[in-house]
């Protein structure tokens, strides 16, 4: 069973990632439309979503030694 604070992080992580993948959904269409600046903001966008969800991961791994590497 997951401590609170993990769940709590998890949640977070996969709103990340959900975010992540939305921005990299939209840089693909934009992209499909010839829009460089747009594709390259939603490529930025999804890689500090992504970025940050590694970031709470690596939180959850220090604070709770919960999920092995």
């Amino acid at each position: 069973m997951t401590s609170p604070l993990a769940s709590l992080i998890f949640s977070e992580i996969a709103e990340r990632a959900a975010l992540a993948a939305r921005y990299a959904e939209a840089a693909a269409a934009l992209a499909a439309a010839g829009d460089g600046p747009a594709t390259a903001h939603s490529i930025a966008s999804a890689g500090r979503a992504i970025h940050s969800a590694f970031e709470a991961m690596a939180m959850l791994r220090s604070k709770s030694g919960e999920v092995s590497r």
